[in-house]
């Protein structure tokens, strides 16, 4: 059975790899990373929410029920698309 020496510091073993990928607040790498991690949650709750009005659409044109495609109060959407844009443009960039 193996046993980690008790004198061991894992901590301090891990510390100076963990200071070199640490971005400072502030830095332009550290808005990018939170930017993209923001974003990140933004497409995840947008992808999260359109299959159940997908399934909602579907349901209403099976039973023949009439339903009008539009986007009330479409301003909110518009501001998140618009912040979603830039980020997902640079990483297309980036990718290639």
């Amino acid at each position: 059975m193996l046993k980690l020496d008790p004198d061991s510091d894992v901590f301090g073993f891990c510390e100076p790899y963990v200071r070199k990928m640490s971005l400072p607040p502030g830095s332009a790498a550290w808005n990018w990373a939170y930017e993209l991690l923001r974003q990140g949650t933004e497409w995840s709750d947008l992808l999260h929410n359109l299959p159940r009005t997908g399934n909602r659409l579907l349901e209403r044109a099976e039973r023949g029920q009439p339903f009008q495609i539009g986007l009330r109060d479409a301003e909110p959407i518009m501001r998140q698309m618009d912040r979603l844009t830039p980020a997902w443009r640079w990483l297309c960039c980036w990718l290639h």
